[in-house]
């Protein structure tokens, strides 16, 4: 069985897009697969936080108790983030992503985690953005091609049956509010007073 180190060294993301296009499990899903599981966890997130400690050269500054509740919170309160984004995290915090480092412990690294997960929304929404103009796009093409494709003919015919269309809409429209109607609604006299109800609470 893979251990949480080596799962870790494997996981190469750069970006929030390659987090959010990974195929990976959150890792509140993994915890709640067994008790084997969420240990297996807990480890994962517990190295991942030794490793960047030994990268700043400051392991003693959090002891192993530290590193396991601050793991444990971790998983607690983020457990809708994936085994990639764990690896990005601390990847952008050895490159100072969140603010220089003047002390070191399990409330600046939630604090940080706090960060990273606004980033990672925004980046989100950005991507859904990005997705969705592409299918605009592709679909724009598709309909193009489709034209194209099209006899003059039967062009003519596609043009005069959208002309219709357009037709039929503007009469409706025209016709939904007689000019009757709304001179009626807009010659009714102004309200004398206001309604005052028992829950109407009036300034003195």
């Amino acid at each position: 069985m893979a251990t949480p180190a080596s799962i870790l060294s494997n996981i190469a993301c750069r970006t929030y897009d390659d987090v959010l296009t990974s195929n990976h499990a959150t890792i509140g899903e993994l915890a709640e697969q067994s008790e084997q599981w969420r240990m297996f966890t807990l480890a994962y997130i517990s190295v991942a936080i030794s490793k960047y400690l030994d990268f700043l050269g400051r392991r003693n500054t959090m002891d192993d108790y530290q590193v396991a509740e601050t793991a444990t919170l971790i998983l607690e309160e983020y457990p809708d983030l994936k085994v990639d984004d764990i690896a990005l995290f601390f990847r952008q915090c050895r490159l100072s992503r969140f603010g220089k480092l003047y002390d070191l412990n399990g409330a600046v690294l939630l604090d940080w985690l706090n960060d990273y997960t606004k980033q990672r929304n925004a980046a989100q929404y950005d991507l859904y953005k990005r997705q969705e103009q592409q299918r605009k796009d592709e679909e724009e093409r598709r309909r193009q091609a489709e034209w194209e494709a099209l006899t003059p003919e039967q062009q003519a015919e596609q043009q005069r049956k959208i002309e219709e269309i357009q037709e039929r809409i503007r009469q409706k429209l025209s016709g939904a509010l007689p000019y009757k109607h709304h001179h009626r609604l807009t010659s009714l006299p102004p309200p004398t007073h206001l309604p005052v109800t028992s829950h109407t609470q009036i300034a003195p």
